[in-house]
């Protein structure tokens, strides 16, 4: 995604004042003040200060000159999702890396979670239409990691979001899903290697997921392949499929 600012914050704090200049009683109110690395959108370019608007659709006021000049920073947002765990990354530039979402929506005592941080993050204080992730990582399969990032990439929760849609590049998983064995769900077997016991078998790329979604064995179970069938129907730019991969230690291309 292209960065929405023009210009970023320079100093540790900056005032974003509702007028060009002090009035002739010499009150200058201030309206909120904006830290090292905010982004900018500039508005009109003065003298002394400059309108700019900053942190929200309708937050429009001026900054002084001396402020500006700064660099967009890396930026960590750990998300409250009361168990579990969400954590929005975003890089120098403005790329947005979304790790897990704690429980859907339906089981969180607020109704919310981080699909709606994500939102609010995207629609009200970069004042953009739609999401986009570079990455979303989903670190096991709990639904108290996995919850969040399914009520993202589900149409049927679309009314609860402001933006109008969720793009992703790239979708990463642990490889251990639930699977189907009867009318139950389990981890798969345990396979001895080098000394070591190992649950199999392991989850794939974007081919294996959709071919473990099918009516053969062994396929995936319960809400564990609802949340899938939404990562396989997601889509990047120009209308391209999510890339679906396993993060792994070892370089399965050799």
């Amino acid at each position: 995604m292209n960065t929405p600012f023009d210009d970023h914050i320079s100093t540790d704090t900056a005032e974003l004042y509702w007028n060009d200049k002090p009035s002739s009683d010499g009150k200058d109110p201030v309206r909120i003040h904006l830290l090292w690395g905010d982004g900018v959108k500039i508005l009109e370019p003065g003298v002394d200060r400059t309108k700019v608007r900053s942190r929200g659709r309708d937050r429009v006021g001026w900054v002084k000159n001396e402020s500006l000049g700064g660099k967009s920073l890396m930026e960590f947002y750990y998300i409250d999702v009361g168990q579990g765990d969400g954590l929005l990354i975003k890089t120098p530039d403005f790329q947005h890396i979304l790790i897990d979402g704690g429980w859907p929506r339906t089981s969180q005592d607020a109704g919310k979670n981080a699909a709606d941080f994500v939102d609010w993050k995207f629609f009200h204080d970069y004042a953009v239409d739609q999401i986009e992730l570079e990455a979303m990582i989903c670190s096991h399969n709990d639904q108290d990691h996995y919850g969040g990032l399914w009520d993202l990439l589900n149409p049927e929760q679309v009314e609860d979001l402001d933006t109008k849609g969720v793009r992703v590049k790239n979708f990463y998983h642990a490889g251990l899903g639930w699977w189907k064995k009867g009318s139950k769900k389990w981890l798969g077997e345990y396979h001895p290697k080098t000394g070591e016991t190992f649950f199999t078998p392991l989850m794939g790329d974007r081919n294996a997921i959709i071919a473990a979604l099918g009516n053969n064995e062994p396929r995936l179970a319960g809400e564990w392949a609802q949340f899938f069938q939404r990562v396989v129907e997601s889509k990047w730019k120009n209308n391209q499929p999510t890339t679906i991969q396993r993060l792994s230690h070892v370089d399965e291309t050799n």
